[in-house]
């Protein structure tokens, strides 16, 4: 079986994760648990990297204060890979950035994101060397194959792996939403692929895709997994229940036993 993780996974995550996220603004008491967990169990972790930090700011500096806390905890040798951020593309059109000079109507964002996002991946790297997992609900290098569904969105550079988290929106499938966006990374992308399926619901019901797959939805996402080599890793979002804001797949029983039907687990 490939690597299967989570996101969240709190101090016990089921026996079949083998990857799991930490992130830099997690206590030194949590690092070294998180070590405590690798060498009882040999999980490793992916490091969620300067999600809080200034999205202008140079990451170099931040990164080489996380390296040091990560070896003087002891976990830095069980960290395998960093995400530097996420949904870069998805912030900017929703907003974000417009505080920074990049309003969503801005012609150039697209350049100008996968720009800067390549040169904080390789500052990131000089400081804290680690294999880049690029996060985007969206991958797709071929210009000119861009549509309204499924827009150019550009692997940025110093990209080692590509995690795709193409979610199943409200009334929606998994053939009709995500599937077309895993084509179209597996396509035009040829970094090793990292699937984070949807593993989560929200508790607002004016929320939209928060609403949580169906189980047919997340037996799917394992499927696909399972037979497409180009998969290298299976990262699920997320386990532990995030309330009042929405459960987890440790919260979503129905969805759990389908999810772990589909991976053989007994």
């Amino acid at each position: 079986m490939k690597p299967v993780g989570v996101y969240d996974p709190g101090p016990q995550p089921p026996d079949w994760v083998r990857v799991a996220t930490i992130a830099d603004i997690d206590s030194d008491e949590w690092f070294v648990e998180a070590r405590q967990m690798s060498e009882r169990r040999g999980i490793l972790w992916v490091l969620l990297l300067g999600y809080h930090q200034p999205p202008a700011e140079m990451i170099g500096p931040h990164a080489a204060t996380v390296r040091a806390r990560l070896e003087r905890t002891g976990l830095r040798p069980y960290v395998i890979a960093m995400s530097l951020g996420e949904e870069w593309y998805e912030q900017w059109t929703h907003g974000f950035f417009t505080s920074h000079g990049l309003p969503p109507s801005a012609p150039n964002g697209v350049d100008v994101i996968h720009h800067w996002l390549g040169r904080q991946h390789a500052a990131a790297r000089v400081e804290l060397p680690l294999p880049v997992l690029w996060v985007t609900t969206i991958a797709n290098n071929d210009r000119a194959s861009s549509t309204t569904a499924i827009p150019y969105r550009p692997v940025p550079a110093h990209t080692d792996f590509v995690g795709v988290d193409a979610y199943v929106l409200d009334g929606g499938t998994f053939e009709s939403q995500p599937r077309p966006i895993l084509e179209t990374a597996e396509r035009t992308v040829s970094q090793p692929l990292v699937l984070i399926p949807q593993w989560f619901k929200g508790t607002d019901p004016d929320t939209g895709f928060y609403h949580g797959p169906r189980v047919e939805d997340a037996a799917q996402y394992v499927a696909w997994f399972c037979a497409r080599p180009r998969w290298v890793a299976m990262l699920g979002y997320t386990w532990q229940n995030r309330l009042p804001g929405g459960y987890g797949l440790a919260g979503m029983p129905e969805i759990r036993a389908a999810v772990e039907r589909a991976l053989g687990v007994q």
